[in-house]
Formats: structure tokens, sequence, C-alpha cells
């Protein structure tokens, strides 16, 4: 919403007529409050320009419009070309082409040739059905169609600026084609210019295309059918190139290479109506960006559904670790100590009764929608019968496992939670189920899973009612507890001192708490570090500290190396011409199962390159574990790679540098059993109140645990003599 509010600044409203600046002086008169406080329609213009913010929102936003056009007029060609430079973007398909008298209504808002009526709406499978995409695009940059429909011989142009019609003449289109499309869209956002700058920031040119890339490979995984290539004009590049072939697995190799797709594995699950076809990796990989869910080949980008497999896949025996190149060495075998290891996956959902329509909504609903609880236990039964059948998981833990999944979700799927509206229409709500965590933990001991009493549901009778409370406490078996502590809290409260040299005892105005000294001062000396962070210190390493990536992981490198220098990491590498690899899996005239051994390069290369600069506060463990620095920087490179933000991405500390200053933290913290005097304890409270985070420890475990409330205390039979709270201290 902040681009919107930013992008309003440059739209010329009927609003801007109202004395805003006298407003702002305090010198607004009676008719000008009367002015502003009327009710009125909004200017067609305005409403325009606020339904196309909101519809495209950035670049890749409007490749993919456009892309899935071209996949509704059944193209079997499609051809996408960038300029980010000239802010222009072209897509080329030989679909049906356009009838040369609907030409000129394409940009107009809610006209379409794909949903009529509620019946359509109820029946509609194509990508696009509600007519706002063409007209958002037209309002927000010059907009140029080129078309020829296949029983028309004549190509016909039309183009629109700010979202009105120039022009419509004859035009011209590859002959190769006897029908298609071409869409030209110049200039996008120039009535934007704030939205423009972040979305198509040229000092970020690389990280905006890797973007667009990534949009592109979401789109044409489920379409081994269709030629596609991806072109970045400004460097003349092809930066995807896809050619037909028999599946998707196919498809995914001409991306990801034979490396990676190699250890893909079929597997389907049939449940009534829906079928699912599924391909999984055997081994783990260091990034998330190789998993795709499709619903009628549609991409979902519901985290739920992510987080379910992903769930599942952690109970399994594989931990190693599938990098790119190939390689067999040591260091590929065991698990790193920051790479974590992630499922690689790509899963397609065949449900004949969702429609286009049910597929938005439930993007937007995700556990409310009726179908989700179905979706969430197809995906966990397949992923364990994958895990099973490939011997990654054994025979009664598969059993017990699914068990448990269909007897969890049964009772959801069957007799679903609803509630009548106002309206008559019904709300679903589904719960997630616990008892699979109990499961996993059975079989195994090392997953972790937190639980807290307030958690817990409360026994009959042992908890009132909102309206009977107070509300800044819970009951809890007859407990008061406060609902939520403050740091203004700590710093008003007492200290009373050490209790069994593990905890410090506060009484506040209202509250008795307790609080871990070990992770109170944990939290402490982390933030105290992140603090020394900025700006950082960095210390020189001679000689030089030797680590060796694979061909994508120098591409990585390069292509993030600013990232790299922000958190103090600097390094030297020997020069190479080229890090672009050719196979003949990737010529836009072959497609074989199996890369050429005369046209692609050797993929187990290793690059070498030398860290010469660490920050100060990481690198005496860098130095005495070389291996722990180079998985810090190898993890930190595939992070980059999976995120859209790259302003967002140079704020946050690189994970395995944060594990490094967590450690030191703990090892340097006071321990239990550590004996502490009442001002030790003092100190360390006004401390932890000043803390950014003073509720948690630096692994994200609570530092504070109340007590009781001192309220209800009172309320309790007044003792015969004093209480002397210095006894309860040590």
């Amino acid at each position: 919403m902040g681009d919107l509010c930013n992008d309003m600044r440059n739209i010329n409203l009927e609003l801007n007529k109202f004395p805003v600046n006298r407003l702002q002086r305090g010198k607004c008169t009676k008719h000008d409050v009367a002015t502003m406080t009327s009710v009125r329609h909004l200017d067609p213009s305005v409403i325009r320009e606020i339904q196309s913010s909101l519809v495209i929102t950035s670049l890749q936003a409007c490749l993919q419009e456009l892309v899935y056009n071209a996949l509704d007029a059944n193209a079997t060609s499609i051809d996408v070309a960038v300029n980010i430079n000239k802010y222009l973007v072209r897509v080329t398909d030989n679909g049906v082409g356009i009838p040369s008298q609907d030409l000129d209504q394409l940009a107009t808002r809610y006209v379409t040739s794909k949903c009529h009526t509620i019946a359509d709406l109820q029946s509609t499978h194509s990508f696009g059905f509600r007519g706002e995409a063409l007209a958002s695009i037209a309002e927000a940059s010059i907009l140029q169609i080129t078309s020829r429909h296949a029983p028309e011989k004549d190509a016909y142009m039309a183009l629109w600026k700010g979202g009105a019609l120039m022009q419509k003449t004859k035009g011209t289109l590859d002959s190769r084609y006897r029908s298609g499309t071409i869409v030209t869209v110049q200039d996008l956002f120039y009535k934007y210019p704030v939205r423009r700058k972040r979305n198509l920031d040229l000092s970020n040119a690389q990280v905006t295309m890797d973007s667009i890339r990534r949009s592109m490979v979401q789109i044409v995984l489920p379409y081994p059918e269709i030629n596609f290539s991806l072109t970045d004009l400004s460097r003349n590049t092809k930066l995807l190139v896809v050619k037909k072939c028999g599946s998707s697995a196919d498809v995914f190799r001409q991306v990801f290479g034979d490396s990676l797709s190699r250890t893909l594995q079929l597997i389907t699950l049939s449940d009534h109506a829906i079928k699912i076809h599924a391909y999984f990796g055997v081994h783990g990989v260091p990034t998330k960006i190789h998993q795709y869910i499709y619903i009628n080949r549609q991409w979902i980008s519901t985290a739920e559904l992510y987080k379910a497999i992903t769930s599942i896949w952690n109970y399994s025996s594989s931990n190693t670790s599938q990098l790119p190149d190939n390689d067999e060495s040591d260091s590929r075998k065991k698990r790193g100590r920051f790479m974590a290891q992630h499922p690689m996956f790509l899963i397609f959902i065949d449900h004949p009764s969702m429609t286009t329509c049910d597929i938005s909504f439930y993007q937007k609903l995700t556990t409310e929608h009726k179908i989700h609880a179905t979706l969430k236990r197809l995906l966990e039964r397949i992923t364990a019968s994958f895990l099973h059948r490939f011997e990654l998981l054994d025979k009664s833990s598969y059993r017990a496992l699914v068990k448990t999944i269909d007897a969890q979700y049964k009772q959801v799927e069957r007799y679903p939670s609803s509630t009548d509206d106002h309206e008559g229409t019904k709300k679903f709500t589904t719960t997630t189920p616990s008892s699979i965590k109990e499961t996993l933990r059975s079989g195994r001991g090392d997953v972790k899973h937190r639980t807290s009493v307030l958690e817990e549901a409360p026994q009959s009778g042992s908890m009132e009612t909102m309206d009977e409370r107070d509300e800044r406490y819970e009951i809890f078996q007859g407990i008061q507890l406060p609902i939520k502590l403050s740091r203004e809290d700590l710093l008003k409260a007492d200290v009373l001192g050490q209790v069994d040299g593990k905890f410090i005892l506060l009484k506040g105005q209202e509250n008795l708490v307790i609080v871990d000294q070990h992770a109170a001062d944990e939290r402490i000396k982390l933030e105290k570090m992140l603090a020394r962070m900025d700006p950082i210190e960095t210390v020189h390493i001679d000689p030089g500290i030797k680590i060796q990536l694979t061909s994508h992981e120098y591409e990585l490198l390069v292509r993030f190396t600013p990232y790299l220098h922000t958190w103090g990491i600097h390094f030297s590498c020997h020069f190479r011409k080229s890090t672009s690899r050719t196979s003949l899996a990737q010529s836009r005239h072959f497609i074989t199962s199996e890369a050429s051994p005369h046209f692609s390069v050797n993929d187990s290369r290793k690059d070498t390159i030398y860290i010469e600069q660490l920050p100060q506060l990481v690198a005496d463990r860098c130095i005495i574990n070389e291996d722990m620095l180079a998985d810090l920087i190898k993890e930190y490179l595939y992070w980059l790679e999976g995120h859209d933000f790259p302003d967002m991405a140079m704020q946050m500390c690189p994970h395995g540098m944060m594990e490094i200053l967590k450690s030191k933290a703990c090892r340097g913290a006071i321990m239990f059993n550590d004996l502490l005097t009442l001002s030790d304890c003092q100190h360390i409270i006004t401390a932890l109140a000043a803390c950014q985070f003073p509720f948690q420890c630096a692994h994200g475990r609570p530092s504070i645990t109340p007590l009781a409330s001192l309220n209800q205390m009172r309320h309790l039979e007044t003792p015969s003599r004093p209480i002397h709270w210095q006894r309860f201290v040590t």
C-alpha cells in the first residue's frame, strides 16, 4: 500500500481542489470543512488510476498477465523480451489471435472473451476472466497490440496511451505464423515514478531480471508442449530457453540442469476425482527455489501447503545436500553447519471441479477454504509415500504416519465447522492437526516441538468468560496470569534477587515475574554484538582462506558480491572469461534426455576464491574452522538466490553469521549456578529492558515467565504476619 500512496501523489485528482495547505496551517474556513466532509462519487479517471495500480503492481505482474493471455489463446510458442533500461516488455505468441472487430475493445475494463455470466464463472478454467489486466496495463503505459485472427488474412494493430485508444490500423505479423499476437508495453509506470523506481531500479537490473526469470519458470513448468524463451534486450542475452518436450521433468531439466533433474522421481496418488502427479528429489537442496505446487496447472503460492510437505520431509533419513555440481566429495556427503536442507519437488494437482475463480479464492482464504484440509492431507500422504518407496522412511513409521494423517483430517473433511452469516452464506473453518508432530516425535527424538500451558484447552469451568475477567490477565486453573509484559514493567519492577542460582525474581506493581539469568544475559550480549556490526569492523586475513565453489555458486558470488561486501566479506578470485554454461539440453534446435558430452561443460569444475577480509566479531571462528566459513558463504548465496527483495535482503544479517554471534553470546553469558549479587541482578534487568527483544534469548526461547498476579494474592486471606520477600531468594 505504500507504493499506492506514493503513486497517488502523481495522479491529477479532483480532490486536489480542496485547500489542504490551508488545513495544515490551521486557516481553513467553515466552507472548506463543509466541502471536505461532503460525500461525492470519485471521478472516473481516479477510479481507473486506482484500479490499475492495484492490478498491475510490478513488471513481473505485467509479464505474467501477458503470458497467461498467450496460454489462454492456445499458443504453442511464446517469446518474452524485456528491456529494463527502456521500461519495455514484449510478448509474442502463435495463438488463435484476436478478431479485428474486437481489437479496439481490448483495453476496456471488464471486457473479456472468457467469462460473461455466472454460469461461465462457475466453469471457466482459463487464466483470465475478469477483464482487468490489459485495461490496467494500458492505463499505466503505452500499449501496442498487433494480432491476426486465424480466419483472417490481415493483421491489425491498436495503440493505447493512458487508457485511451490512440490508433487502429493494419499491421504486420511474422509470416511464419498463420495467426498470433504481439503485445508491446512501453514506458511502463510512466505515471508512477515512485513505483517505477522501486520495481525497475536500474542499479539492481540483474536482480530484477533474475526475479522475472523465476516468475516465468513458475509459469512454463506445467507446459512441456510449449516452446518458450525469455530475452534480456538490454544485453541481447537469452535468459531462458525451453523447447517442446515430453514431460514437466524434462522442462525442469532444461531450466535447472541435468545434475538436479536426475534425482527427480515420479509418484502418483488418486483420491476420488483428485489426481496428483509429483516429482520429488531424492536428496535435499540448500534452497527453496526448487519447490513448485500447481492446481490445474496454475502455480500455488499458499505457504501452508509447502510447510505441510516440508514437515513430513524433515522426518526422512535424507540429510545430504544435492549440490548443482554433482560432486561426490566428503563435504557434499555431510550436512554443513549452516546449509539448511530443503525438499525439491514439482507437484501437479488435477482437480476437475475447481475453476480458476475457485483457485483464486483458495489462495486468498487458504485455511478457511473448504478444500484446504483435503489438499493438505493428500500432499502429506504422497510425501510420506515417496519417502517410504525410496527407503527414506521405515515401514512401521510410514504406517503410523499415514494412519495419523488420515485420522486427523477425516473429521475436518467430512464435518467442516461452518457458521451462517447474516447473508446466508457459509464460512468454513478448519483446524490444523497436531498429532502428526506427536507421531513424528514418537519415531525420532530430535523433532523439536514447543508447548505452553497457555495453549492447552482449559478444563470445563476453569476459565472465565471475557466479560467476567480483567482483560489484562488470563485465568488458568485458578491462577491469574498477566497476558502481556512490557519493557516498562521491567524498569519499574523491584529486583528481589537471585533464586536457586538460576533465576532473578522481580516484583512489579501488579505481577510477580521470574527471569532466566542465562537467557537474559545471552540476549544482552547478542544485541551488543549486533550493535557493533553497524558499521562493520573488518580484519585482514593473510594469507587468504581458500574456498572452492561450484560453477553455479561462482555465478551467484559474482551476482551478489555487493551483498557480501555489505557484511564485511571481501575476497579475491581468478579471472574468468565467462561463467555461462552451454549444453545440448539448452539448445534451440535439440532436446535430448541426457546432456551431450560434446556440447556441455564439465559441471564438476571448481572455482577457487580467497577470503581476505572478515567481520571482526566472526573472524576468529571462521579462521579456526574454514569449513564453517565456506558453509556460511554458500548458504547466504543460496538464500539470496531465492529472494526477490534486494533492499530488504541486504539489511538482513547472513544466517551463518548470526548463528556464530548467537553461539558466542551463549558461551559468554552467565551460566546456571553462577552466583549474582543484588547489584548484578539489577544491572542485568536494566540492560535487558533496553534490548529490542527482551523477552526471548538469542535462540528464541522465552527469558521471562510471569508467576502470578499480586492483585489476586492480595485478595487471599490476610496473613498473620508480613511477607518477607527476601527470604524467597538466595
